[in-house]
């Protein structure tokens, strides 16, 4: 896999990802109530002052490429880094956290989307016409899609799926989960028809989306979504959980077979 320039700002948005994940994971020790050594205080102070850096460095292109900078607070809105980065570390700082989590994803996808299309230089400068909106047979602006490559078959990755719901849920969550599953095919060939869907319902809401899985070759499978309007939808917030939940699972993702458009893939990070 190629490696991504350094000093570009897709890589920069990137390392800045890794560490305000990094962060979330010391918050969640925190609203644990676990206590931390010295050195650990060292370490999360310096992250601290990163975090903050590179906020103030790669907050505007953020929001450019998502339109996204404030949080919602008792009906009032605020920006969303000065609540995520607030101190004392409390639960509505982490929750302001995880959107900001959220939208630097969406910026990572929306810019290499744009990079691709000749929009923007790989330093988020804008060198061409905006991207063109693709249309239905009606003329209509159709949603663009997120396809990805995963490795594992599709009732495998149901199965992900129907326990990663299932252990959501358990958190206070309401999804349903609607699988379809087509005939299995024998994996000695590989049957092109073999697919299955997902389709998705959030309490009293009805539903609100669905995802599509085909079986390819070497028992992969193509992961297919239409990209959410808006990110901060139920749709849009199930969908970066369950991409976050992949990652943790380590799930293999084939990009250099079939790069998504408008989504960065959680992926191992790169040997040095």
């Amino acid at each position: 896999m190629k490696m991504q320039d350094s000093t570009s700002k897709a890589a920069e948005l990137e390392v800045f990802y890794n560490e305000l994940v990094e962060y979330e994971k010391w918050y969640q020790r925190f609203l644990k109530g676990e206590r931390i050594t010295r050195v650990e205080k060292a370490q999360l102070g310096q992250l601290y002052e990163d975090i903050s850096r590179k906020v103030g460095s790669l907050g505007s292109l953020i929001t450019q490429l998502t339109g996204i900078d404030k949080v919602d607070v008792h009906g009032k809105e605020y920006d969303m880094w000065l609540i995520a980065l607030k101190s004392p570390m409390d639960k509505l700082a982490y929750s302001a956290l995880g959107v900001c989590i959220q939208v630097i994803n969406r910026a990572i996808g929306r810019l290499a989307d744009d990079i691709q299309r000749g929009y923007r230089d790989k330093n988020g400068n804008v060198i061409g016409k905006p991207p063109e909106a693709t249309e239905d047979y009606e003329g209509r602006s159709a949603p663009k899609e997120l396809e990805l490559i995963l490795e594992g078959t599709p009732d495998m990755i149901i199965e992900c799926i129907m326990d990663f719901v299932k252990k959501l849920n358990s958190e206070g969550y309401a999804y349903k989960c609607t699988p379809k599953i087509g005939d299995a095919p024998d994996y000695a060939k590989w049957d092109k028809t073999y697919s299955a869907s997902c389709a998705f319902s959030l309490g009293d809401e009805g539903q609100i989306g669905t995802i599509k899985l085909q079986l390819l070759p070497k028992e992969r499978t193509l992961f297919k979504i239409p990209e959410p309007e808006d990110w901060d939808s139920p749709f849009g917030e199930f969908i970066s959980h369950l991409l976050a939940e992949f990652k943790r699972l380590e799930f293999v993702f084939f990009e250099e077979e079939k790069p998504p458009l408008g989504f960065k893939p959680p992926h191992k990070e790169k040997d040095v």
